[in-house]
């Protein structure tokens, strides 16, 4: 996430490639992003004496990912299972689950002529897990650390703002391109989700012989429940 909001500061481009209001000179960005801070500033995270190559931070850079490695460790780390937290590293980029309309439809194809139940098992999975994905993110117990790291977050960009003349103007460059960034990645992840249920609703309506085909009936009623739910993807942020 932080890389691609330095990217856009470069860039002078929002997450949706929209371009930014509040645009920074890129070479000071280079300049100041990586620059140690010449004030003291409140210490953040904790201070690590069992690890030989560990340092203060002390620049936007270092502060900024001791932050949200600080807010993991004190407010707890949940772990997601590998596949769904590879959907949600899908997501959160703004890609497709599946790849492209063209693959997806392949697999819809499979079963519906072949009743192939891996196949079956993948849609399912991935429209099941963009669901789950949000419900994570949007979690009361986790939105607690979440909120909390956003603050301080915001903190570190008003001290940048304030003491570091390169990034002069990176306070409400952060408060646009962080909104920009969730409602970006929630508003692609609700589009692939109605998109894919459409194409199953149209690859099977009116279909013959689904009787005989148990992986289409259970993809039919899958979907069904599953687009039940779409309301749930919303933006963190919205919370």
């Amino acid at each position: 996430m932080m890389v691609n909001f330095v990217r856009s500061l470069l860039s002078g481009k929002l997450f949706s490639n929209i371009d930014m209001k509040n645009k920074l000179d890129p070479i000071a960005v280079l300049k100041g992003w990586n620059k140690a801070d010449d004030v003291s500033l409140p210490r953040i995270g904790a201070v690590v004496r069992d690890a030989r190559d560990y340092t203060l931070p002390l620049t936007p850079n270092d502060r900024v990912y001791e932050t949200i490695g600080s807010y993991a460790y004190r407010e707890g780390v949940s772990f997601l299972p590998g596949q769904l937290n590879l959907l949600k590293r899908t997501l959160m980029m703004g890609n497709s689950p599946l790849g492209s309309i063209t693959k997806f439809q392949g697999l819809l194809g499979a079963i519906a002529s072949q009743g192939d139940e891996v196949k079956l098992g993948k849609v399912l999975d991935a429209m099941r897990g963009t669901v789950r994905v949000f419900n994570y993110l949007n979690d009361a117990e986790l939105h607690r650390g979440f909120t909390a790291a956003g603050r301080t977050l915001t903190a570190e960009m008003r001290y940048a703002n304030q003491y570091m003349p390169e990034l002069k103007g990176i306070l409400a460059a952060w408060q646009e391109w962080e909104k920009d960034y969730y409602d970006f990645v929630t508003s692609e992840a609700l589009k692939w989700l109605t998109e894919r249920g459409a194409l199953v609703a149209q690859k099977f309506a009116g279909a013959g012989g689904l009787a005989e085909n148990p992986a289409a009936l259970k993809l039919i009623s899958g979907a069904a429940q599953i687009m039940s739910q779409a309301g749930q993807i919303k933006s963190p942020l919205s919370s």
